[in-house]
């Protein structure tokens, strides 16, 4: 039985990014994501990520990974992210978003919601922001939906 993708990725709404991770992911599913998320800011676009932690596991290892992923990242994330809507589901979940931050603190915009809804309307406020305005009511329109949370990957362009 293989195991299911720890991370499923949806760029159809681009320049907004959709990340949910499942379930605790290895070391290396965990280097993946980072290296995934290094592409998207190598594309030289602007984008905002909204990144679902409601089903998600993270341990203290996978914490300094990001926060040192972050340090490394520092100007492209300057550059190039316009804000990430964190969602998470438990006080464990918000504790484990502000160790990070604690780690390496955030030089971009960002919100933490316990819910879709308000996370995408913040997301399509920071597109707002530089004038992307088309995308930015594709996001108001975009509805939650069950793909979303799905095994596998609908990203529409490589990374």
């Amino acid at each position: 039985m293989t195991r299911p993708r720890s991370f499923h990725f949806d760029d159809a709404l681009w320049p907004l990014l959709i990340v949910r991770p499942r379930g605790t992911p290895t070391d290396a599913e965990y280097r993946d994501y980072l290296e995934r998320m290094t592409g998207y800011l190598g594309r030289g676009e602007a984008f905002t990520s909204l990144i679902d932690l409601s089903q998600a596991g993270m341990t203290a290892r996978h914490r300094h990974m990001a926060a040192a992923w972050c340090q490394e990242n520092d100007r492209l994330l300057r550059e190039r992210l316009l804000g990430t809507a964190f969602i998470v589901a438990s006080p464990f979940q918000r504790l484990c978003v502000s160790v990070v931050f604690h780690l390496k603190p955030p030089t971009q915009p960002h919100v933490v919601a316990a819910r879709w809804e308000p996370a995408l309307a913040w997301a399509a406020l920071r597109l707002e922001a530089v004038g992307q305005w088309e995308a930015a009511a594709r996001v108001r329109g975009a509805q939650p939906t069950r793909a979303w949370g799905s095994e596998g990957d609908s990203s529409t362009a490589g990374t």
